[in-house]
């Protein structure tokens, strides 16, 4: 059973009780990330995640690491386009500590100098990383196609030129600007006590206070075009891309059929067209990518160099097929895979804390497995054509 309770400083706190495991799961979500950043301080969300760890008041880098590990605890964090996340699994008994060291990070980290030029360095080799890796470039470029010129577009870790400007002072700022009670959500799942927990989180959490961020985004134009760029490597890495659905909308289950049905699965029509029928690829895929303003649709795939229109006239020819309708099988087949892949993803506790937190977090509401089980069985095969056409 999920729960929501408020601090006394308006954080809310989203909790599911699950009896029979011996762990618990807390996430630390903040309203905080790449669309909140402009050219300047671009991929600044990203780099303070990585400072978080890197030493507070009471604690240096190397003691956050040791005490989460000594109680046989694992943390982590990870920033994306519209938040960033810092979360915890331990023991039940050790759920204290847990609390105590996400509290400290969060609010006496202190970015000192010496650590920021480190870390730096560590953010560029991971920049580095992501660039070697063609699909991870493929999907930076058509996301900056999709929603060219806005925040949507922009790359989660910056550029080399924001990455050597971001300074101590600029991260206090930023710090000062975001990381506050109104922007903050605490997501809990596992084996837990309720009111030690809340009496925990009222002594740390519920201190913080309130701030005045308050995140306007523009509407996204979009405007049809191309991007190439030339590696060194053995295969072309393709995405075709188009405006999608925003996440929470009447028409997300309908999207996420879609998706299914054209490209989610080994029977799914590009897969048995472009890899079996063809042999063109490896593997071909449909995305729905939903944030809480718009939304964007890919499809990805890797072929020889020399396959490329071969492969864009399939994926397309199969695009165009979906228009004709889709079978009563298809349907079912894709509702039953999207039930059983959202079931199995609920038994993992991570799955749990992040799907409640981050809901909670960008829409202001959490869903029972009843709700999504329930959105999923009323899409139609009207509705999948509709969402085809657009």
């Amino acid at each position: 059973m999920v729960k929501v309770n408020k601090l006394k400083n308006d954080i809310p706190v989203i909790m599911e009780k699950v009896d029979h495991v011996h762990s618990v799961q807390i996430g630390i979500f903040l309203r905080v990330g790449g669309v909140d950043e402009d050219e300047y301080n671009l991929g600044i969300s990203h780099f303070i995640e990585h400072m978080m760890f890197k030493g507070t008041k009471k604690r240096s880098a190397l003691e956050i690491a040791e005490e989460v590990e000594r109680v046989g605890s694992s943390q982590n964090a990870y920033t994306s386009k519209q938040l960033t996340c810092y979360h915890i699994k331990s023991l039940k008994e050790e759920l204290p500590k847990s609390v105590d060291i996400l509290y400290d990070m969060l609010t006496n980290s202190v970015f000192d100098t010496a650590e920021l030029n480190r870390e730096r360095n560590v953010i560029i080799e991971e920049k580095k990383m992501y660039e070697d890796s063609p699909d991870d470039v493929v999907f930076e470029m058509i996301a900056d196609l999709v929603f060219q010129g806005h925040p949507y577009g922009n790359e989660i870790i910056g550029t080399n030129e924001s990455i050597n400007r971001i300074d101590h002072d600029m991260i206090v700022d930023y710090v000062r600007e975001h990381y506050n009670a109104s922007s903050m959500v605490v997501s809990v799942s596992g084996n837990f006590e309720e009111a030690e927990l809340l009496s925990m989180l009222e002594d740390t959490f519920g201190t913080i206070e309130s701030g005045d961020y308050t995140r306007v985004l523009p509407p996204a134009d979009y405007t049809p075009g191309t991007n190439s760029k030339v590696m060194d490597i053995q295969q072309t890495h393709l995405c075709l891309g188009a405006k999608g659905v925003k996440i929470g909308s009447d028409d997300y289950y309908d999207m996420t059929i879609y998706a299914g049905i054209l490209g989610g699965s080994m029977s799914s029509r590009l897969f048995q067209k472009v890899r079996e029928e063809k042999g063109l690829c490896y593997a071909v895929t449909a995305i729905p990518d939903c944030y809480v303003e718009d939304g964007a649709f890919y499809i990805y795939s890797a072929v020889a160099d020399d396959n490329i229109e071969i492969a864009i006239e399939a994926i397309i020819g199969e695009i165009e097929r979906m228009l004709e309708g889709i079978t009563d099988e298809e349907l079912t087949k894709a509702k039953n895979l999207m039930k059983a892949s959202y079931t199995f993803s609920y038994e993992s506790l991570n799955s749990r804390m992040n799907a409640l937190g981050k809901n909670y977090l960008l829409l202001g509401k959490y869903f029972s497995e009843e709700e999504v089980l329930d959105g999923i069985s009323k899409v139609t095969k009207e509705s999948v054509l509709n969402i085809a056409k657009r």
